[in-house]
């Protein structure tokens, strides 16, 4: 049943509106949302409520003066019953491709666009992003979103499908659907790849963002060219496949966050597990060569995010990895589940210190991971404090009595914990 909100309605609502802003935007910070969020942002709006068996599990605010919605959200146990359904009712109601507006948004969109926008954001697998590059992206998608070609038939070049009528993602267009069936929807990039080609061409090529794109902000053009191209990735023709085969699996291992605590325990100054260390235990679901899939029993504190740095130990084991938190997922919360790339299985703590160094300033060193494998020859991978890499200063180190010469080649990731470099090696000398 679907009725008008009652005075009765709000706490349950407050409770969904919280949890469901929570496991939307897993990214963000759980604490920042708060249950008093619900009445603050639905103030002077009329409020739709769904009801089954005298229980609300669901509700649309809607702000009258402009007619256009502001908040949908619907109970989990629910999910897969509403977005697909709402487009194929507005295609029979001839409302489709109605121009409307939304809150915080410019320009005009309509219930076709928005639904592709979710197919697009969703096949980008943004997942392996940071948060402020998922936010890029997610300007980037609306900028192209006219570009892309979204059709009731599979085209020669359609990349992705879905069924509006399924609680499903877009799925990779390997093989035509076991039956052809009116809600199926097929996504094909089209100009919106030439044109996302275009722009990270221009990017590469030493030019700037073009004003008409709304980032939401000015950010630097490396740090574009970087989501940019993740999204011609994934978007292209021919998305990427999965590198390696991942195998089910069900054992523990040993996890400790930040770059401080790995550089600790790869010191081996203090033993393999050193005690006072805030060493946590995940349970590890799947493993492929490049990495792991993990579930969390107890979802630690606002450290965990994508692109997390970790150490991390397999039960069992004797030697810790290196990793990279690449997607996070919050299922309830106290339980959250995680992708892990493995950057290096034959990391080493040392302490590095600017060649350009006086003799005064030769004591001052920065602590690093250097990453001894997968490396093409002559080259190291190195993750250095925030703030730490310079294309303009080379580095240098001592190891097993001899020195060694860091030539800055390129920064491969920046977050706000840590860097993430590459560098030329060459000898020295004796230490």
């Amino acid at each position: 049943m679907i009725r008008m909100m009652r005075d009765a309605d709000e706490p349950m609502l407050a409770q969904l509106f919280l949890k469901g802003r929570r496991q939307a935007f897993h990214w963000v910070e759980p604490s920042l949302f708060r249950l008093e969020d619900f009445a603050e942002q639905t103030q002077g709006e009329q409020i739709w409520v769904a009801e089954k068996g005298g229980t609300p599990c669901g509700f649309v605010s809607i702000w009258g003066q402009d007619s256009f919605v502001h908040h949908l959200y619907v109970v989990a146990d629910w999910h897969g019953q509403g977005m697909g359904r709402a487009l194929l009712a507005a295609e029979e109601g001839n409302v489709a491709d109605k121009p409307v507006s939304l809150l915080g948004r410019s320009g005009m969109t309509s219930p076709v666009l928005e639904y592709q926008r979710v197919m697009v954001f969703q096949a980008a697998s943004l997942g392996s992003l940071v948060p402020l590059e998922i936010e890029i992206a997610e300007r980037l998608i609306g900028h192209f979103l006219n570009g892309f070609v979204f059709t009731s038939t599979a085209l020669a070049d359609s990349v992705y499908w879905s069924d509006l009528a399924l609680a499903q993602p877009p799925l990779r267009l390997a093989r035509m659907p076991a039956s052809a069936t009116p809600t199926q929807r097929f996504i094909k990039p089209a100009a919106a790849y030439r044109d996302m080609q275009a722009l990270l061409d221009g990017l590469e090529r030493g030019g700037d963002v073009p004003a008409d794109i709304d980032l939401g902000g000015q950010y630097p053009a490396k740090l574009v060219a970087r989501v940019l191209k993740h999204l011609a990735s994934y978007l292209a023709p021919i998305p990427p496949q999965r590198k390696h085969e991942r195998h089910r699996v069900m054992h523990r291992m040993s996890v400790l966050p930040g770059l401080v605590n790995s550089f600790v325990v790869f010191s081996g100054e203090f033993g393999g597990r050193p005690a006072g260390l805030p060493i946590e235990s995940w349970v590890v679901e799947n493993v492929s060569r490049g990495g792991f899939g993990a579930v969390l029993g107890n979802v630690p504190g606002e450290w965990l995010k994508v692109g997390a740095l970790i150490a991390m130990q397999p039960e069992g084991g004797d030697n810790w990895l290196v990793g990279i938190i690449r997607r996070y997922h919050r299922v309830s919360d106290h339980e959250a589940r995680v992708g892990i790339e493995a950057l290096s299985r034959q990391a080493e703590a040392q302490e590095v210190r600017a060649r350009s160094a006086s003799s005064y300033g030769a004591a001052a060193t920065t602590p690093v991971l250097v990453l001894r494998d997968g490396n093409p020859p002559g080259e190291l991978r190195i993750i250095l404090p925030y703030g730490s890499f310079s294309l303009r200063e080379s580095l240098e180190y001592a190891s097993a009595g001899q020195r060694y010469l860091l030539e800055p080649l390129a920064l491969v990731e920046q977050t706000s914990d840590y860097e993430l470099a590459r560098y030329r090696q060459s000898a020295l000398g004796a230490a």
